[in-house]
């Protein structure tokens, strides 16, 4: 009778067991998810300051110090002042067009099938790493022409986009920031390029 008691109770020790391992590892894996999610937002415990005493030789405490958060932060201004103007000055004198800042130059132009492979990659990345100011398009988006602010500029860099450009068939447009023209001549520069 006993043997046969113990017998009953095997299954439901059997399925404790099972329900107290699953909880284990569950509340484990919550708890290691809650670790990712707080090292991903930035928001890592430290461990409070081990006195000088209690340090091991060699400076390590052998406690995990935080990971410095991202050293990344928003620009003051997303254009600057003489660009701010630049593109007011084309949103009022070109209504009917659209008016894009800071724009790569691998987004307007492409390298032609010619080059394969690593040559062609190279190219894509050369023209990746230069920028325009704004770039005109009419609202079908297609590029009417690219507005450049005359700046400190490498002579090899504005020749590569007026290169670029030109083949391309997009007018570059360099303009003075100290002598901004007015709406209608701003108008008539980006006609002239259509």
């Amino acid at each position: 009778m006993l043997l046969w008691s113990l017998l009953a109770l095997a299954p439901v020790a059997a399925i404790a067991c099972i329900v107290w391992a699953y909880r284990r590892k569950f509340s484990e894996k919550e708890a290691a998810s809650r670790e990712r999610l707080a090292v991903l937002l930035g928001e890592t415990r430290t461990a409070p300051p081990a006195s000088a005493s209690a340090a091991p030789a060699g400076g390590a405490t052998g406690v995990p110090t935080a990971a410095p958060g991202p050293a990344w932060t928003v620009r003051e201004r997303f254009l600057s002042q003489p660009e701010t103007l630049l593109y007011y000055l084309l949103k009022s004198g070109l209504p009917e067009h659209e008016i894009f800042a800071h724009v790569s130059l691998a987004a307007l132009v492409g390298v032609a099938e010619r080059p394969s492979g690593f040559d062609r990659g190279e190219q894509l990345r050369r023209l990746a790493q230069h920028e325009l100011a704004f770039v005109v398009c009419d609202k079908n988006m297609r590029v009417v022409a690219a507005v450049e602010l005359n700046r400190a500029a490498s002579a090899s860099a504005l020749d590569l986009k007026a290169e670029c450009l030109k083949a391309a068939g997009v007018r570059l447009l360099r303009v003075d920031p100290a002598a901004l023209p007015g709406r209608e001549a701003i108008r008539a520069l980006v006609r002239g390029a259509g």
